[in-house]
């Protein structure tokens, strides 16, 4: 699994990941999320919003 430097920044210097070369690039990856208009999401539901919004504010 290739994650974006974006997010785990932190993790690899702080040592707890450690960054791989890759003999080939890789492929985009597309993620989409549907967050219904609803009154009420679940705690987890709230977080990941919440994380995918602070981290792609970057």
């Amino acid at each position: 699994m290739a994650l974006p430097k974006l997010f785990c920044a932190e993790e690899i210097e702080s040592g707890r990941l450690i960054e791989q070369t890759l003999d080939h690039q890789l492929e985009p990856l597309t993620v989409y999320i549907h967050y219904r208009s609803i009154s009420y999401h679940s705690y987890l539901t709230q977080q990941l919003v919440k994380f995918i919004v602070d981290r792609m504010a970057v």
